[in-house]
């Protein structure tokens, strides 16, 4: 069985743009996770100090769900249900 250039440059560049590709979507789909919740924390009327607060623990990787339960009662579902409308859509 012969292997043709074309193959092996195919593959290559599979192997380089596969990764590439992975990572920016993640990174989209962390921003847009970032704004539903900002979106849903200002619909719930909370200050700009405590949205900064929990996007910091986000962002850290700090435990975001106690940032969001200091921050407001009945946010996280607030969340949840922004984040399944999303999905929905």
């Amino acid at each position: 069985m012969v292997v043709t250039q074309e193959v092996v440059y195919s593959f290559a560049a599979a192997i380089i743009l596969v990764p590439t590709l992975a990572h920016y979507w993640s990174k989209l789909r962390v921003k847009e996770w970032e704004m539903s919740l900002k979106h849903a924390m200002i619909e719930r009327g909370m200050s700009a100090l405590d949205i900064e607060r929990v996007i910091k623990a986000t962002s850290r990787g700090g435990l975001a769900t106690e940032a969001i339960e200091e921050a407001g009662d009945g946010l996280e579902l607030a969340v949840s249900a922004t984040s399944c409308e999303n999905r929905a859509s």
